[in-house]
């Protein structure tokens, strides 16, 4: 008896709502405490709906794992640079959907979602490559989303429906059609002391796109080096029937495309003149709308020519 009772003890899951997840995990049976830690993410997701996650050092090799009404934490042990969730460039990593999630201290890269579709059909099937975020709130913690590549929408992340929060985000090296960094629609936005860099779109939102939505750059957020792919021109955020707000200390350059906006206590912020597209702004939506004229053109070409 007491040898059965010790057994029940060491196998059964840990009581609290914590469960630890280790890629070299080699325990048999595992039970998600810190001493028998879970092999993967999709082992860890038990029953309860209520979970905190925690990732232990190491990459997490992640295929289009879909997570649905969940409140739900998934952190790092150690940090960002500790524990990585990895696509392998041959697969998108994480779709959140429905429910409440934070992400805390983690890389995610090498996701890809290479669907081709429309950009007025964006969803988690072709969109947000790293992370696509559907009907939900979020908050995203000290994340690394990087290198990372979409075909239609978001490079790094997409968000539709809901309310989102990005803070001490580092944003870098991700490309898509639409929104090399992010693309959002019918979302409210924070943005936070996150840094939005060196992402690229082959048509239109270098860093951010966003449709029918509102976003809010707060301090120290940091957008620049975000250009478009088929001329390299300045391009970091286009906003359609949709409103930006940038706060005080905003680090900025140009190239802004925004139906409208607003700037508060404008010290390090964007100018306002961007509220209605400055001359330099324009200046990029023209050349995008040029760029695809010609690409009409071309095809209607060549069909004449079939």
């Amino acid at each position: 008896m007491a040898f059965f009772v010790l057994a029940f003890f060491i196998l059964s899951p840990p009581s609290l709502s914590q469960i630890y997840i280790s890629p070299t995990s080699t325990c048999l049976p595992c039970n998600g405490s810190q001493v028998a830690p879970y092999p993967d993410i999709s082992t860890a997701l038990s029953s309860n709906l209520s979970l905190t996650l925690i990732l232990m050092d190491g990459v997490f090799y992640v295929s289009n794992l879909t997570i649905l009404n969940r409140s739900l934490t998934i952190q790092s042990e150690n940090g960002p640079k500790s524990s990585i969730i990895d696509g392998n460039n041959t697969s998108n990593c994480l779709n959140l959907i429905y429910g409440s999630f934070t992400l805390n201290g983690i890389t995610i890269r090498n996701c890809v979602k290479s669907k081709i579709d429309s950009i007025s059909n964006a969803n988690h099937q072709n969109s947000g490559a790293a992370l696509w975020i559907e009907n939900a709130s979020a908050t995203l913690y000290s994340l690394i989303i990087i290198n990372n590549f979409a075909n239609v929408a978001g490079g790094g992340i997409g968000l539709n429906y809901g309310s989102f929060f990005l803070y001490q985000c580092t944003i870098e090296n991700n490309t898509a059609n639409y929104g090399g960094a992010v693309y959002a629609e019918n979302a409210t936005i924070s943005i936070s002391a996150t840094s939005v860099i060196d992402n690229q779109a082959r048509i239109d939102g270098g860093g951010i796109y966003e449709v029918n939505g509102n976003i809010d750059f707060q301090e120290a957020a940091k957008i620049n080096g975000n250009v478009l792919s088929f001329n390299n021109s300045k391009n970091q955020i286009s906003c359609y029937f949709a409103n930006a707000t940038f706060e005080n200390k905003a680090i900025y350059e140009t190239g802004f495309h925004c139906h409208a906006c607003s700037v508060l206590d404008n010290k390090n912020a964007v100018p306002v003149n961007i509220c209605n597209g400055s001359s330099s702004d324009q200046g990029n939506f023209s050349q995008i709308l040029i760029f695809s004229y010609l690409v009409v053109v071309f095809f209607i070409t060549q069909l004449v020519f079939l």
